[in-house]
């Protein structure tokens, strides 16, 4: 399936233990569009490599089950801030579980690891307690706030994109 969200692609990276449905009803309402391509974490890193180089906007699930990150998620991460996956790439992430114990740090720490990976990633993460709480009202109100961004964040992501690098 190929959607087009004012000419980009969206990737969705989600964590195997989380709701997909959540990550998809995330990015459709941010992006007014489906994503484009799913991928589970964790991943073999040549699937994500390809992945994440073909996608425009990054939405990334993550989870949290005590005060950290999960690991898969993690070393995504990590890959894609070693080759360079995520430089003027929009991202923003959700981060599933773990609330109260990762209130703030999960969130937060994820946010510094992309921007620390070049990721345009200027939303806070949006960290949903998971289990049986109902997402969709923190969803529809963090995507009516970062949603009319999103062409200005693409256009920002695409002159970054086009400047030659400093070598």
């Amino acid at each position: 399936m190929i959607t087009a969200l004012l000419a980009s692609s969206t990737l969705m990276l989600s964590h195997a233990d989380r709701p997909a449905a959540t990550l998809r009803g995330f990015t459709t309402q941010l992006t007014g569009a489906p994503p484009v391509r799913e991928l589970a974490l964790p991943a073999d890193s040549q699937r994500l490599h390809q992945a994440v180089a073909g996608a425009d906007v990054v939405v990334i699930g993550a989870s949290a089950h005590t005060s950290t990150l999960d690991e898969a998620t993690r070393l995504a991460i990590e890959h894609c801030a070693r080759n360079d996956l995520l430089a003027g790439k929009v991202v923003f992430a959700v981060v599933i579980g773990g609330w109260p114990a990762a209130a703030g740090t999960v969130p937060d720490g994820l946010t510094a690891a992309l921007s620390a990976a070049g990721a345009i990633a200027v939303a806070p993460a949006l960290h949903l307690a998971g289990g049986q709480q109902d997402a969709r009202p923190a969803v529809a109100t963090f995507c009516k706030f970062w949603a009319p961004a999103l062409p200005a964040l693409l256009q920002l992501s695409r002159a970054d994109s086009a400047r030659p690098s400093a070598a």
